[in-house]
Formats: structure tokens, C-alpha cells, sequence
């Protein structure tokens, strides 16, 4: 009779064993298209009463129980988990660098004659025809309207420039902008994400591992650190429990159930005006500073320079004022070098003591010129892209007459009659092919289209490196994909495996409950 008893005690466990087996495949089925879901495996083992062991068998067998489960197992692979996230960091900076650099290219738009390149060709051709007509108030007036709608454009590109810098990170100085800006949203979004680490790491700990709700617990966990990988590199260590503690550089950011660290943004301006920096004037950085508030009062106020890979990493890039790096901060100041070396070149020819221009009223040569530059700023300050502008004394009604069209280097053979002689415009024609210390041994045309050069070659570097990043990651995805996914047949195996374990003990079940009738009625 307790044999019997047994053997209900142990078909009954294995039933139940058996269904929640069934339970484990069909969950697999079911979320066979889930994203960030592991595949679980059912572990089986005997199940054994505490009863001792001797040299008897009855005693042996006595103890036996049946099966039990041990445990749910979880595919997963750390490395190729740590490889993927790596990946996956490296290809948002460059997607994030790859967003800048295409549009900073759409801003100078070459390709339909519109830009600064088709700007210097007009401005040399006008001067090329006032060179053939010195007299011509027409020409000059041409000329000045060339050189206007050069400083235009570069005005133009300069703001375009600026617009693209400061819609990132803000600009540097507006709280407000930054706060508004896509930078500062995807800080909230990372601090977001350490809250709901915290928050699952907090499940993990009131949960028994190896169980299908811890399991899935970890597939929440892993997709947390996924998404946050996207953003930048962190290291993670992980308990036997399943919760990690998350760091950047050493920092804890997350510790169990608490979000121990939290980033914080400023603009350049309030970081350095917190460090006693002159902005911007001693200031190389980004227009935004990251920094980390602990709970334990710790506060690292700049860790720019830790935040390398991710999305964030390419904002910072694109922020900085890094010598050869395609940003716009860089374009930018390389802009402004040529805008400068316009002004100066051809404000000197202009100036040129030995320079003259024509009064129109008793059409003789003048020196009127001295003191009228070409190029001035529209601000008082020192020349930029973004400010300069044809000075307005040539753009007053006869104010053409005041380009020095004559030149004379020895003053004993100065001819005030020698109107169109002896041309001061060759000197400024002649600098279309003159190479400009200020642009690196470039003439000015070759200089602008290197920048543009350089712009398309990033450009092409970038979607390159992205396209091999890409295949990186695809082919990290596709192991992970192999060994954690759903495979149907696989299933459908163990399916029948477990559904052939629980029919069989449910016909031992009724069996062992029938001859137990039997028996009980005998009795009676």
C-alpha cells in the first residue's frame, strides 16, 4: 500500500512537473518574435525524500520522489552581449557624426552654382571687367554688387553654420537653448534609463533566480543596457542574483536598487564662469559640459572628455573646436580665416599709399581712397564670416568713385590726368592666382574648394565607417539572434517530449488510482 502510495505521490509531482515544462515551451513559442527575449530551457532532476541511504534497497527506493525541476535556464553570452554593446556605441557616434556632417554639406550647395564658390568666381570676374573698364561706372558699380553678394553668402553659410552648432547643444551661453536642445533630452533619457536599471535590479533582488519571471526580468535588464550602450560605454558587474552595478570612469551610476549617480548639463559659459575660465575666449570644449551628481555629495563637473563612443559622443564631437575634425564650429572658423584674408588682402591694395581713384568731377586721379577699405564689419569688431559686409561709404550714390583704379609707386611720375593708366585692379586680379600665406599657400578659390573637399571626403569617410560599423553590428546581432532566439523545431521537440512525459504519468496516475480502489475495496 505505501508503495502504492508513492507511486501516486511521485505521478502526481511529475505531472505537475511535466505541465509547467509545457508552460516553459509554450512561452517560448509565444515570444519567439519578441524583441530582447531569451529562449529558456527547462533543467530536470530527480527529486529525492530526505530519507537516509543504507545498504537496503527498499530504503534507496523509498527515498526516490520523482523528478523535479532544478531550474530555467537562460540562453545568454556575455561577451557576445559586451561585443554587441561595444559595436552598437561605436555605430551611434558615427550615425550621430555622419547626421552633422551631411547637414553641414547641404549648406553650401555647390552643386547648384548658389554658394561661395560661385560667389568668388562672379567677384573676380567683375573685377576682371572693371579691369578692362577703370572709367566705367557701371563696371564698378558690378563690381561692388559682386563683392556684396560675396559677403552675403558667406554671411549667409556663417549663420547656417552657426544654426546647425547651436541646434545640437545650444550655444553655449542660453540656458533655455540647451535645455531645449536634442543634447539635453537624451541626458534626461540616459538618467531615465538608470532609473528603470535601479527599478529592475530592485525585481531581481526579491526574485528567485532561475525562475521564468526572474528570466524575464533579465531580458528587461539586458535591454535597458542595450539602449544604453547606444549612448555611451559603461562597465557593469554583475551578481549571482542577476542586478548589476553600472559605472562610467570608475563612477557608480547605478547600485542595486538606487540610482547612485546622475548626469548633469550645463552650458560652456556657466562651466566656466564655475572654473574661472574666460568664455569663449580660453574655451576649446563642446557648448554643453557633462557632469555627475552622487548621492554621496561627490560632483565631477566635466566628463566630456570620458564621453568618447555613443550618441553622446558624436554630439561632443561635433561640439568641439578639435583642429581637423569636419564640424561645424570647424568649418566655421575656416570661414572666417578666409573672410579675413579677402579683407585684408584687398583692404591693403585699396589703401595702397600709392593707390588712387577718380574724382568724378574734375575727372582727375585722387588719394580720397585712403582710409575707405573695401571690406569692414558690420559690428565694429574684428572681421568674421558672419560680419562682413562692403563698407557703406562705396555703396553711397557715387561712393563707386572711390575704388582706387590707378596706381602709382613713384609719386615723381604721378599724371593726375593719366585717368585708367597705370591700373590699380591688375594688383587685385592678380591675386586670383596668388598663393595666401593667411590660407596655408592657398589662392582663394583653391582654399574654399579644399574646405568643400573635405567636407564631401568626411562625408564619404563617414558612410564608409558606418557601413563596415553597420556589418559589425548585424553580424554581432545575428549570433546573438542563433544562440538566444526561438527555434520552432527545437520546441516543438520538447513539446513532445514533455506532453509524452505527462501522458504516460497520467496513465501510470490512473493505474496506480484504480488498483488503489481495488485494493481499498478489497479492505472493505
Amino acid at each position: 500500500m505505501a508503495s502504492l502510495l508513492s507511486a501516486l505521490n511521485m505521478n502526481s509531482n511529475s505531472l505537475k512537473v511535466n505541465e509547467n515544462a509545457i508552460s516553459v515551451v509554450s512561452n517560448n513559442v509565444a515570444n519567439m518574435n519578441t524583441i530582447g527575449y531569451h529562449k529558456q530551457t527547462v533543467n530536470l532532476a530527480t527529486r529525492t525524500n530526505e530519507i537516509p541511504i543504507g545498504n537496503n534497497v527498499y530504503r534507496q527506493i523509498d527515498s526516490l520522489a520523482g523528478v523535479q525541476i532544478a531550474g530555467i535556464t537562460r540562453n545568454t553570452n556575455k561577451y557576445l552581449d559586451n561585443a554587441y554593446r561595444d559595436a552598437l556605441g561605436s555605430l551611434a557616434s558615427l550615425s550621430q557624426q555622419q547626421n552633422n556632417i551631411s547637414d553641414i554639406a547641404d549648406l553650401f550647395e555647390e552643386l547648384d552654382g548658389t554658394g561661395i564658390d560661385a560667389g568668388l568666381k562672379k567677384f573676380f570676374d567683375a573685377l576682371n571687367d572693371l579691369n578692362n573698364n577703370p572709367t566705367d561706372s557701371t563696371a564698378r558699380v558690378q563690381f561692388l554688387e559682386a563683392s556684396k553678394s560675396l559677403t552675403s553668402l558667406m554671411n549667409k553659410t556663417a549663420e547656417k553654420l552657426q544654426d546647425q552648432m547651436y541646434s545640437q547643444m545650444g550655444d553655449g551661453v542660453d540656458a533655455a537653448k540647451l535645455a531645449d536642445s536634442p543634447f539635453a533630452e537624451d541626458i534626461k533619457n540616459i538618467n531615465d534609463l538608470f532609473a528603470q536599471l535601479a527599478s529592475v535590479n530592485d525585481s531581481l533582488a526579491r526574485t528567485q533566480t532561475g525562475t521564468l519571471t526572474a528570466n524575464n526580468l533579465l531580458d528587461t535588464r539586458d535591454t535597458i543596457l542595450d539602449q544604453i550602450s547606444e549612448y555611451m560605454d559603461f562597465d557593469i558587474e554583475e551578481y549571482p542574483n542577476g542586478t548589476v552595478r553600472l559605472s562610467i570612469d570608475g563612477v557608480d551610476m547605478v547600485k542595486g536598487s538606487e540610482v547612485f549617480g546622475k548626469f548633469t548639463v550645463q552650458t560652456a559659459s556657466e562651466y566656466c564662469a564655475s572654473q574661472g575660465i574666460t568664455y569663449p575666449d580660453d574655451w576649446d570644449g563642446a557648448l554643453a559640459v557633462v557632469g555627475i551628481e552622487c548621492n554621496d555629495g561627490r560632483t565631477f563637473g566635466n566628463i566630456n572628455d570620458t564621453l568618447t563612443t555613443g550618441k553622446l559622443g558624436g554630439y561632443l564631437v561635433e561640439g568641439s573646436d578639435t583642429n581637423g575634425t569636419i564640424s561645424a564650429d570647424y568649418l566655421l572658423g575656416k570661414l572666417d580665416e578666409l573672410a579675413v584674408t579677402v579683407a585684408d588682402i584687398f583692404n591693403s591694395i585699396q589703401t595702397d599709399a600709392n593707390a588712387y581713384c577718380i574724382d568724378p568731377t574734375t575727372w582727375t586721379l585722387s588719394n580720397a581712397n585712403q582710409g575707405v577699405n573695401i571690406f569692414v564689419s558690420s559690428d565694429g569688431g574684428a572681421i568674421t564670416a558672419s560680419n562682413i559686409k562692403i563698407n557703406d561709404a562705396l555703396l553711397a550714390d557715387g561712393g563707386q568713385w572711390l575704388i582706387a583704379t590707378a596706381y602709382f609707386e613713384d609719386p615723381a611720375q604721378f599724371d593726375a590726368n593719366a585717368v585708367g593708366n597705370n591700373s590699380n585692379v591688375v594688383n587685385m586680379l592678380n591675386t586670383r592666382e596668388s598663393a595666401q600665406a593667411g590660407l596655408g599657400g592657398l589662392t582663394f578659390e583653391d582654399y574654399y574648394s579644399a574646405l568643400v573637399g573635405k567636407v564631401g571626403t568626411a562625408l564619404n569617410n563617414v558612410n564608409g565607417e558606418i557601413e563596415a560599423q553597420q556589418s559589425i553590428v548585424d553580424n554581432l546581432d545575428l549570433q546573438r539572434t542563433a544562440e538566444y532566439s526561438v527555434d520552432l523545431n527545437s520546441e516543438l521537440t520538447d513539446m513532445i517530449k514533455f506532453q509524452t512525459a505527462y501522458s504516460a504519468a497520467a496513465r501510470v496516475f490512473t493505474t496506480c488510482s484504480d488498483l488503489l480502489t481495488v485494493l481499498v475495496n478489497l479492505g472493505a
